[in-house]
């Protein structure tokens, strides 16, 4: 009686082993959950920087009742930018200035290309050429007569570092541009003696984020 009790219980433990074999080896040979595809993006970028113009832009005038002299090196302010990858490695960029500083303002516009090549840094790092046209307006306060509008260019070179782990998409910018935009003076009738133009070769310095969709 021990000896068939004892039967029974050895088929029971054997059924259950081959058992559990069988399930492990089902699901090793079961093939695995195909991973969820990355969301593609859609290759649009918006950004702001702090916007920091260095020039020329000392001007000086005389009329027949004052003289009225700004000694101006730069101005700054904030840079509102988009751009639009169009082939592999190359995007369209527009961009607004809108800069300030001591009795003087700017609105400053540029379109321009952005090559961003693959393969140059290491991630999260990247790196970008980019080159515009200008466009833009100054004023100067108490100024007797107008400056016409400008045309110039620029070209420069950028980074940027990818801060995904905090918001995906995003990343710190920083670029460095040779810049040529120069105003024309119109003066009024009472001015006598004045300068013809403010601006020139220049440079600019932009730092902020942009974020890609």
């Amino acid at each position: 009686m021990v000896i068939r009790r004892s039967a029974w219980c050895f088929a029971v433990v054997f059924a259950l082993a081959a058992a559990s074999t069988l399930c492990a080896q089902e699901a090793k040979d079961k093939p695995a959950a195909p991973e969820p595809a990355e969301e593609e993006m859609l290759g649009i970028s918006v950004g702001a920087n702090f916007s920091l113009w260095a020039a020329d832009l000392n001007f000086k005038s005389e009329s027949t009742t004052r003289i009225l002299e700004y000694e101006l090196s730069s101005l700054a302010g904030v840079q509102i930018f988009g751009q639009m990858e169009v082939v592999d490695e190359w995007s369209v960029r527009l961009a607004g200035d809108f800069l300030f500083g001591n009795g003087a303002s700017a609105i400053l516009g540029s379109l321009g290309a952005v090559y961003s090549p693959q393969g140059l840094l290491d991630d999260p790092y990247g790196i970008h050429f980019r080159a515009a046209i200008l466009f833009g307006t100054i004023e100067l306060e108490d100024v007797e007569g107008d400056f016409d509008s400008g045309v110039g260019v620029e070209v420069g070179v950028g980074l940027t570092y990818r801060i995904d782990e905090y918001v995906e998409g995003l990343s710190f910018q920083v670029e460095a541009l040779a810049r040529y935009l120069k105003f024309d003076f119109s003066a009024d009738t009472d001015v006598t003696q004045t300068d013809d133009e403010v601006g020139g070769f220049g440079l600019s310095l932009q730092v902020g984020f942009i974020y890609r969709f």
